[in-house]
């Protein structure tokens, strides 16, 4: 890959002096298009990405509560998320009124809240329990975990769809309506009309292309009427706990944050590959009337680009 230092633009992105990388304008990469509302912004390394991701982060909220009083968020695991989380932590906590702010959770393992390998429990030891010190209310968001049941994963699922119903509800009252496609398309499974939208959904990518716990060849690809699920994952021989598809594609705003050579080949596969949902999953996110973005470092950016 070419260095950034030395390369300006290449039609579809645009290098930044800091060595960043930002999209100019939609690009169309991959067989189901990226879609005319994406971004692609790429950074030198997980800690500028980051750090890009909290600035976006906190501009959508401000505008979520600007314009509707309040601003949800499903959060990712996975350790730029958690970089991000501590970032917050750090210089954000009195920035926005974060007791304006509901946070679910776009996925869980089926574990404990205290289980080290909890989302969670990583979410909280990076950022929550540094609001909660603080003892101000603006500080401190309306958190709703998973409620983990590791003996009836169904029953968890079923429990915390009506959590995210009920938590989204008014925010989709006020906001004029529940949001879906206006021509909606038999081969992407889409938000659904009655699909209640979140404002910003965090994601991050496996090296082989599943994002949330939405794995290759799994049951939950196939759900088109439910938002949350238990997922039986067979190289794991385990039940992960995920949003699916049409919830994520109902939200407002859907953001990748992929870093490192590891993720590079899935990036690839993703953006240009055939269609194959079934073994890509991540191909499937496509915000119905939302906007998708991808937050990047040079790592983990593709060397075949269009333009």
């Amino acid at each position: 890959m070419e260095d950034p230092a030395d390369q300006v633009s290449d039609g579809y992105f645009l290098w930044e002096p800091q060595g960043s990388l930002q999209q100019r304008f939609p690009a169309e990469i991959g067989p189901g298009k990226m879609g005319m509302n994406s971004q692609i912004v790429v950074k030198p390394n997980s800690a500028e990405v980051a750090s890009t991701v909290c600035e976006w982060l906190i501009e959508s909220i401000q505008t979520a509560i600007r314009e509707r009083g309040k601003c949800s968020i499903a959060l990712s695991g996975g350790s730029t998320p958690k970089l991000l989380y501590e970032k917050i932590a750090e210089n954000e906590l009195h920035c926005v009124d974060w007791s304006k702010v509901a946070l679910l959770w776009g996925d869980e393992r089926n574990v404990p809240q205290d289980h080290e390998e909890s989302n969670y429990g990583m979410v909280k030891r990076a950022w929550l329990q540094h609001a909660e010190g603080t003892r101000q209310p603006r500080a401190i968001p309306q958190v709703y975990p998973v409620p983990v049941q590791t003996s009836a994963p169904d029953r968890t699922a079923h429990e915390y769809s009506e959590t995210i119903r009920k938590v989204l509800a008014e925010s989709n009252d006020k906001a004029g309506g529940k949001s879906g496609p206006s021509n909606p398309s038999s081969t992407d499974r889409a938000a659904k009309t009655d699909f209640p939208k979140i404002d910003i959904v965090l994601l991050g990518l496996g090296d082989d292309a599943h994002t949330a716990s939405l794995f290759p060849e799994t049951q939950a690809l196939q759900e088109t009427d439910t938002l949350f699920v238990a997922n039986f994952v067979p190289k794991f021989e385990a039940y992960r706990l995920t949003m699916t598809l049409p919830l994520i594609n109902a939200a407002d705003k859907v953001a990748f944050l992929v870093c490192g050579p590891s993720k590079r080949a899935a990036v690839d596969v993703v953006w240009h590959g055939p269609r194959q949902l079934e073994k890509y999953p991540a191909q499937g996110v496509q915000p119905a009337n939302g906007e998708l973005l991808w937050f990047l470092d040079v790592a983990a950016m593709p060397e075949r680009r269009q333009g």
